[in-house]
């Protein structure tokens, strides 16, 4: 579509130069009475129509009527507004209806001289022989689309040449001599365009797109808006000397008004050294589109965002940016000019009104509050509402638009924007550079016109305006710009000014001495340059107006941080989430630590624990209990202590490991020399006995050397918590994050000799015991002990010594960081734990639980084989019983034979006797059963003897183990109270 646009506009270019160019004057005499009667608003145009129907002739851009004795040169400048047009009642909008009195007002104060409001129009009506007048007429622009704003410009210059065609009214159609608008840059493009390629003059007042300040590309370009390069230095500078901003994220619509922005900020940006990130957003961008272009700007995590919208792309954009958590408290919004001719949607959208709550606009100054009270102002809302709310002027308002509703209660009382102004100001510009190119040559061509233009100056809305000499665009220091605080209330937008730029020279001493931050309004300040001054000694500051504060999206008068907090790595204390997992493993580990005290003193009289003497086991659950409770002190550092709290910390933890250690250690030492000695007297085949406290006397000599050092290093040299300086790296925004981290010293700590000293007998007091350990251990490894003790003491030792190593290597490579540290001291404390209590009671719990279990399982078999005597003892007793009973009572021989032949003939009878003791007994007469009882009794008796014997042998074994443990006890039977040994 776009290829096809430029075709076209191409076409329209080399049609337009195919016109003959008509001479600058055509003489139309119209045989007309002189007359007063120029000063009625609608004279020019009905001289005009009236003489174009005498003439008929062919038209030109300047038409030469008389009015008696005076001769006037009318030349037409055409309007390209944006009517705002509704389609279905054919009203204009508000704006477009102010934007198209506002443009007709000026040309009827330059036709008529009302320098009320511009003084320099006077000068079109002071040289007698310079009477130039206007015409006007206006061209819709409201569909926004550069290519039929081209045709309607082509329909202008194919008029050349052409009959005259005049029109009933003050409707008038010419060929224009220069053209005002259009007030959007993507319209202006293609008009500024065909224009300078048919010498035709274009100004604008609401384009400030930076491309338009090529002048090759744009020769016959000029406008009295500020190029958004002006906009640009103004954002940046605010940004910067305001906000003190480092980085700025910039989200513009992808058209040329919004590209060239963006381009602008960049380069500005970059010349006060400001990072720019840039996000396009597509000009007729969906919700998908928007939602992509919004995901891309939070990924850069900048938190001033400049915004620079359209209609649709404003409405559709910031709702989204609310839900993505991209407005709010943590973050800036400032929106461009382009703002103030958005019409905002937000009834029953949340979304829209919290996220422009707290942010800003940055634009040229505009409202009451800021113009009210300056002569420019104050005239054109006085003439604007003596002008057009009569019936002459509203009749003529409407005669200029024929077909169209015009509803001028609409923008009664309503406060003209900065564009509309600006309008005014462009309108007249035009006039006054015409009037000056038509005294110096009546016959003026475009290219004088346009130089006109360029040295034109008048005093404006923000006082004298002058325009660059190359580019035609406004000068940057003859504008004012302010920034808005935008509040929504109740759903309704409310702004308000809260700073002004200033412009001033490095002499200007009243600037210098004025209050920072602070703007008197009785001055009503306005830049008052001329050509003379030198602006490169020109210096832009910002100033608060008095009493106002800009209230962010929080409420209050403090600016969100420009970054995302940064991420210093001020490892000072460790963790709270380390330091309570910290302390539930201290916690496990006292608790098991209580737990087998309570075991060695419940089983203190078990031969086991006799065997591994409970004092030493208790002084093994004491040094860990104390190496255990030194995480306590480790952990707290992390949680909000003073400075002697964490000092305090420091020798807690010194003196807890090294005691816990001492004490755990100096058991095993000392019993490992214990069972040494007993083994060497052993050989010399002497009776000894080695009393506990004859050992314990080495432990307490090594306890004593450790507490006077511990003590010394307390007095002289103690431990204090101090921060250290890490390394220093740069982030993704180029800021320096440097990492500290807090650990233990003494003071000096790099350049203390007297903490190496401690050090090395510390480290002396540990080493030395645990080779010497180590060494007795070896030698004992061999010696067969009750329960195996001595190998596992070994094993203890060893464990100790390569837990030693280790624990040398992480100290030396994992202590950079307090989490780090304390995440090693607990695995160190764990390590010599699980070093010294697991092989010292998990064999002896082993152990235990095997002799119990054996001593459960002799006394049932005691109690099985003591019931079988019984029921043996009772079986018998009821079978005697019943064999005397049946001796007694069995018949005479003969009666036996009977009996026997008969039970032949019958069926067996069978009885169970006896059932509860599991003999079953058959009787199939009295005979046969006396006969079987006897057979089984006789087994029973032999079963019975055998059984005896058993139990006799059992017997003896009994009193042999019984009279072995009456006998002395073997050598390496350890007790609590000595120890023997015989050879």
């Amino acid at each position: 579509m776009e290829i096809l646009q430029q075709t076209a506009l191409s076409l329209f270019l080399i049609l337009s130069t195919i016109f003959d160019k008509y001479g600058d004057k055509i003489g139309t005499d119209a045989n007309l009475s002189p007359s007063n009667n120029d000063q009625r608003i609608d004279f020019f145009d009905r001289k005009f129509n009236s003489g174009c129907k005498i003439s008929n002739k062919t038209v030109s851009n300047k038409t030469i009527v008389t009015d008696g004795n005076a001769n006037y040169t009318l030349t037409h400048l055409p309007m390209f507004l944006d009517f705002e047009l509704n389609s279905t009642s054919s009203e204009l909008g508000r704006n477009g209806l102010q934007s198209i009195a506002t443009a007709l007002m000026a040309i009827v104060d330059v036709n008529i001289g009302f320098d009320k409001i511009i003084p320099e129009i006077s000068k079109c009506h002071s040289d007698k022989n310079t009477n130039l007048r206007f015409t006007t007429e206006f061209v819709d622009t409201t569909l926004n689309r550069p290519f039929e704003a081209a045709c309607k410009l082509f329909k202008l210059l194919n008029r050349r040449g052409k009959s005259a065609e005049c029109t009933e009214g003050n409707v008038v159609e010419t060929v224009p001599s220069g053209i005002i608008g259009a007030p959007r840059s993507s319209l202006t493009e293609s008009l500024a365009i065909l224009g300078g390629a048919s010498d035709l003059v274009t100004i604008s007042h609401a384009s400030s797109s930076a491309e338009f300040s090529h002048e090759n590309e744009y020769p016959l370009f000029g406008r009295t808006i500020p190029s958004v390069e002006v906009d640009a230095t103004m954002v940046v500078s605010f940004f910067k000397e305001e906000l003190n901003a480092t980085h700025l994220g910039v989200l513009y619509v992808n058209d040329p008004y919004g590209i060239s922005y963006a381009n602008s900020i960049r380069k500005a940006a970059g010349n006060g050294g400001i990072t720019v990130k840039q996000i396009a957003l597509l000009e007729n961008a969906s919700r998908e589109d928007a939602t992509s272009s919004l995901m891309k700007l939070k990924q850069t995590r900048i938190r001033y965002i400049i915004g620079i919208f359209n209609q649709q792309t404003l409405n559709i954009a910031m709702p989204l940016a609310n839900e993505m958590n991209l407005t709010g408290d943590d973050y800036f919004w400032m929106f461009t000019d382009s703002f103030f001719g958005i019409r905002l949607t937000l009834q029953d959208n949340p979304d829209l009104q919290r996220a422009l709550n707290g942010s800003g606009v940055l634009a040229t100054s505009t409202g009451r509050d800021l113009l009210e009270g300056t002569r420019f102002y104050d005239a054109y809302t006085s003439r604007f509402l003596s002008l057009w709310y009569n019936e002459e002027g509203s009749n003529y308002l409407q005669s200029k638009l024929p077909g169209i509703n015009l509803t001028l209660d609409l923008i009664k009382g309503r406060e003209p924007s900065i564009f509309h102004l600006f309008l005014y100001e462009a309108v007249v510009a035009l006039c006054l550079a015409s009037c000056d190119a038509f005294s110096a040559n009546p016959t003026f061509t475009a290219n004088e016109l346009y130089e006109s233009f360029r040295k034109t100056s008048f005093d404006g809305v923000y006082g004298q305006v002058l325009f660059d000499s190359k580019t035609g665009d406004r000068l940057a220091e003859t504008s004012e710009y302010a920034v808005y605080n935008i509040f929504v209330k109740e759903g309704t937008l409310q702004m308000e000014a809260i700073y002004r730029n200033r412009f001033t020279s490095n002499n200007d001493r009243k600037a210098k001495g004025r209050k920072e931050g602070t703007l008197h309004t009785e001055e009503k300040y306005r830049n008052s340059f001329t050509t003379n001054i030198d602006r490169k000694l020109l210096r832009l500051f910002w100033e608060r107006l008095e009493n106002k504060e800009f209230i962010y999206s929080d409420g209050t008068n403090t600016p969100p941080d420009n970054l995302p907090p940064l991420k210093v790595v001020n490892d000072f204390v460790p963790d709270t989430t380390s330091a309570i997992v910290c302390l539930c493993i201290c916690g496990f580990l006292l608790l098991l630590i209580v737990y087998l005290t309570v075991w060695i003193y419940r089983r203190r009289k078990t031969k086991v624990v006799r065997a591994a003497q409970p004092i030493f086991l208790y002084l093994l659950c004491a040094g860990t209990f104390l190496m255990t409770l030194a995480l306590i002190s480790e952990s707290l550092t992390s949680f909000n202590l003073s400075d002697d709290g964490r000092n305090a910390t420091c020798m807690v933890t010194l003196w807890l490991m090294n005691l816990g250690f001492e004490i755990a250690f100096c058991a095993l030492f000392s019993k490992t020399i214990r069972i040494n000695r007993i083994m060497a007297m052993g050989t010399q085949l002497k009776r000894i006995v080695v009393k506990p406290t004859d050992v314990m006397r080495l432990f307490f000599i090594l306890l004593s050397i450790e507490l006077i050092l511990l003590i010394t290093w307390t007095a002289v040299e103690p431990f204090i918590y101090e921060k250290h300086l890490k390394n220093c790296t740069k982030d993704e925004f180029g800021r320096n994050v440097c990492s500290y981290y807090g650990a233990c010293h003494p003071p000096l700590h790099l350049a203390s000799t007297t903490y190496t000293v401690f050090e090395s007998l510390a480290l002396a007091s540990t080493v030395i015991p645990v080779l010497l350990s180590c060494y007795h251990a070896y030698h004992s490894r061999s010696i067969s002990t009750e329960y195996n003790e001595s190998f596992y003491i070994a094993i203890t030792v060893f464990l100790l010594l390569q837990s030693f190593f280790l624990l040398v290597f992480i100290i030396t490579n994992g202590y950079e960081t307090p989490t780090r540290r304390l995440y090693m001291t607990m695995f160190e404390v764990v390590l010599l734990d699980l070093a010294i209590l697991g092989p010292m009671f998990i064999p002896k719990i082993i152990a235990l639980r095997k002799e119990q279990e054996e001593r459960l399982e002799k006394e049932k078999r005691k109690k099985e084989r003591l019931e079988r005597l019984r029921r043996f003892d009772d079986l018998k007793k009821d079978h005697e019983y019943e064999t005397r009973s049946l001796m007694m009572a069995a018949p005479s021989p003969e009666i036996a034979d009977q009996a026997d032949e008969k039970a032949d003939e019958n069926d067996s009878v069978e009885s169970v006797i006896d059932e509860g003791h599991g003999i079953k007994i058959t009787a199939f007469s009295d005979t046969d059963a006396l006969r079987r009882l006897q057979m089984k009794l006789t087994d029973i008796s032999a079963d019975n003897e055998k059984l005896k014997e058993t139990v006799r042998s059992r017997k003896e074994e009994l009193d042999l183990v019984r009279s072995t443990d009456n006998s002395p006890k073997k050598s390496d039977d350890l007790n609590d109270s000595s120890l023997f040994y015989e050879s």
